[in-house]
């Protein structure tokens, strides 16, 4: 007998992560809500606002209903969340993400004046989001688009604390290069850039030249092992235009397989600065010629 689709866990509305059917003109597709250069900040991050979905599982669970690498991101569609939320069966938490969102809501946090771009949809997801930035004490300059909803993380955390992402990015991936200009970043020290960005080639290309007009130092996140592997040629390209560059360890592997020392030297060659980190032993700075090494601090899990 052939079965039907997953019934979704109790309290979990299923929501659309595709285009809607909509009479609303091309003009009409974006909102501003915040000026994307509304005020003198320090610090400006470019990404895609997220709403985190958390579900606690473990490897079993993910080797049965989620395949790929563990610690991985994939770009999925709506139903495929669906479904392994449905089969665990439990409500997933809620929290407001996005790599480069995540980063510059820690500089706030830090009494650092920091501000995000990004663009969101015109639904509850999206409210929540502008509402959690600004609670964070972040300003949020976003674009809110008429046809596509927010975009949404289902990220998968084993007992081990590692994250298996699955992601359906929505208005996150519609934002127009057009709204970025030198003058969106006028003011600011540093523009952090998440390394999903390089997906989209015409966009990071904007933020890194309009950036650099306005005399900010460039920071770029790699984001993801898949996502170095992906985007190997339009990093060979932009690498000399970041001045602060960072990586995981298996990021670093993946841009070279000798391992993350060669990669840190290969990283240091273009920016400036490079920094490669290595979880709990700490991170590998190179800066002027000089590799530092930097160690954790032993914390209690909470």
């Amino acid at each position: 007998m052939r079965k039907g689709p997953a019934t979704p866990a109790r309290g979990f509305r299923p929501w659309t992560c595709t285009r809607k059917r909509s009479r609303t003109r091309k003009s009409e597709f974006y909102v501003v809500l915040e000026s994307l250069s509304s005020s003198t900040v320090d610090v400006i991050g470019v990404g895609s606002p997220l709403v985190d979905l958390i579900l606690h599982v473990d490897d079993k669970f993910l080797a049965k209903h989620v395949g790929g690498a563990k610690g991985g991101m994939e770009l999925v569609d709506a139903e495929h969340i669906h479904a392994i939320v449905a089969a665990r069966g439990k409500m997933p938490e809620r929290s407001p993400g996005g790599s480069a969102a995540n980063i510059t809501v820690g500089c706030a946090n830090l009494g650092v004046p920091s501000a995000f771009i990004g663009s969101c949809g015109a639904d509850e997801f999206g409210q929540y989001y502008v509402r959690a930035l600004g609670e964070h004490r972040c300003e949020g300059r976003l674009v809110e688009h008429a046809e596509l909803p927010t975009g949404l993380v289902l990220a998968l955390v084993t007992p081990d604390g590692e994250r298996t992402m699955r992601t359906c990015l929505g208005a996150a991936a519609a934002l127009d290069p057009a709204h970025l200009t030198p003058e969106t970043f006028r003011g600011a020290r540093v523009v952090m850039v998440e390394g999903y960005s390089l997906y989209n080639h015409a966009l990071i290309r904007a933020v890194i030249s309009a950036a650099k007009a306005a005399g900010c130092a460039v920071a770029l996140d790699l984001a993801a092992h898949e996502v170095v592997r992906a985007n190997r040629g339009i990093l060979e390209e932009l690498m000399p235009h970041v001045d602060l560059l960072f990586a995981n360890q298996d990021e670093a592997l993946a841009w070279n397989e000798a391992g993350h020392e060669a990669a840190l030297a290969d990283f240091a060659a273009v920016a400036p600065v490079a920094v490669v980190k290595l979880g709990k032993d700490g991170a590998l700075i190179a800066h002027a010629g000089v590799h530092h090494h930097v160690p954790t601090t032993p914390v209690t899990p909470v």
